[in-house]
């Protein structure tokens, strides 16, 4: 089964998807092999679908896939075709070339003879990349890669067909250092040479017997923040809160005293009324209490200080100390008690 179509002139065969030679067709098939089949039929099917579309990278990975799965004639062409569509003429040429050796092996001379056209066309029109490997260059193992492509030895210094675009040239050899290099052909490039300059010497690895010994020492710097230092904190800020709370209360203690002198003894404090004296007696005990927080606050300040410099984190790991701080009521007013471990 064959469909024709002519561009520009000249005819140009695109090929339906079948089951190829005769001699195939004859061949006992398995379950795996009719697999197969339905799977590049599928695939050849979707390429064709595609081509429509002009989608041709998908089209050409579907004619690809599909010819893997079960190589036909009719689908190289077509595949063929594709890359020719895509402007890849390199791949284009390979496949016809392909295509003519599978219709001489099936028997297909029609086939054979137009893949055989198709690629002495564009013969002409290929792109070409030389990748030079002078003698003095090559050394024992190099192994050089073109997109991927392992380029034999053979191929150093040919002129090999390529598909326009960029193309990545990487060049290895055992104890040298790698070698890379990205390469453009296009119709302004027609042709490329790539010269692989002399690989450099890779570092030598000493010896293990030979390697310094290399030492690791991991060092813990002790936190800052000890018990003592902490307790000092703890202290200092409560010595504030008192001298606060004492300052706030003399300030009323004096206000009352002020005013009972004022309005309940005249000015003098010996003609006070009862009440002047009671509150007189008040605005007393409320400042000997305002005394004892000052002074009870300044101290605590001051140990909390003296604590947090002697609690710098230069003791032995587990001495953290510990501290604690009271104010009590005496019959004077008031008392700052504060204790710890140093």
């Amino acid at each position: 089964m064959r469909r024709f179509a002519s561009s520009a002139g000249v005819a140009a065969v695109v090929l339906a998807w079948s089951l190829g030679a005769s001699a195939q067709t004859q061949q006992p098939q398995d379950n795996a092999n009719y697999q197969a089949i339905a799977a590049a039929k599928t695939l050849f099917d979707q390429a064709q679908a595609q081509m429509t579309q002009k989608n041709y990278a998908a089209a050409c990975a579907s004619f690809k896939a599909s010819n893997e799965a079960v190589a036909r004639v009719g689908t190289l062409l077509n595949l063929a075709d594709c890359y020719e569509k895509a402007g890849k003429l390199a791949s284009a040429w390979g496949a016809y070339f392909d295509a003519i050796n599978l219709g001489r092996r099936q028997g297909r001379p029609e086939y054979e003879e137009f893949a055989q056209k198709k690629k002495d066309e564009l013969e002409p029109k290929l792109l070409k990349m030389t990748i030079d490997v002078p003698l003095d260059v090559r050394v024992d193992g190099m192994k050089i890669t073109r997109d991927g492509v392992v380029v034999e030895a053979a191929a150093w210094g040919v002129p090999i067909a390529v598909d326009p675009g960029k193309h990545t040239i990487e060049v290895t050899a055992p104890h040298k250092l790698p070698f890379h290099t990205d390469v453009t052909v296009d119709d302004d490039h027609k042709t490329a040479a790539v010269k692989v300059e002399k690989l450099a010497d890779a570092p030598v690895a000493w010896p293990r017997s030979n390697q310094p010994e290399v030492i690791e020492r991991v060092v813990t710097a002790p936190s800052p923040w000890t018990g003592l230092r902490v307790g000092g904190i703890v202290l200092g800020s409560a010595g504030i809160v008192s001298v606060v709370i004492g300052s706030v209360l003399g300030l009323v203690a004096n206000d009352k005293y002020q005013g009972a002198l004022k309005n309940q003894c005249g000015g003098d404090p010996n003609n006070c009324t009862a009440l002047g004296a009671s509150d007189g007696q008040a605005a007393h005990d409320l400042a000997a209490v305002s005394t004892g927080l000052f002074v009870g606050g300044l101290i605590a300040v001051a140990g909390g200080v003296t604590l947090f410099i002697v609690g710098a984190p230069s003791k032995p790991k587990g001495d953290t100390g510990s501290v604690g701080f009271q104010v009590r009521p005496t019959p004077g007013g008031a008392a700052a008690f504060f204790e710890g471990t140093f």
